[in-house]
């Protein structure tokens, strides 16, 4: 689940990207505000945790092809 999380993931409308990198690090972006959230990840099978560099957190759940946050539905990019 690890490998399939790193990558690029864009929600389904194009407005936020979400850059996850192999270092457990994160970059959220908006479409007008760049780097809008950076923070860690981890991954526990198909759960992603999120925590910003303020200390908000969140969960993520991954499944075929998408990862869900909140309401939130991301695509990986090609």
């Amino acid at each position: 689940f690890e490998r399939a999380a790193i990558g690029t993931w864009i929600t389904e409308d194009g407005a936020i990207r979400l850059d996850l990198r192999p270092d457990g690090r994160y970059d959220k972006a908006k479409s007008t505000t760049p780097s809008s959230h950076r923070g860690r990840y981890e991954v526990d099978r198909s759960k992603l945790y999120f925590e910003d560099d303020s200390g908000h957190v969140a969960l993520g759940l991954l499944g075929r092809g998408t990862l869900e946050i909140g309401e939130k539905r991301f695509r990986k990019a090609a």
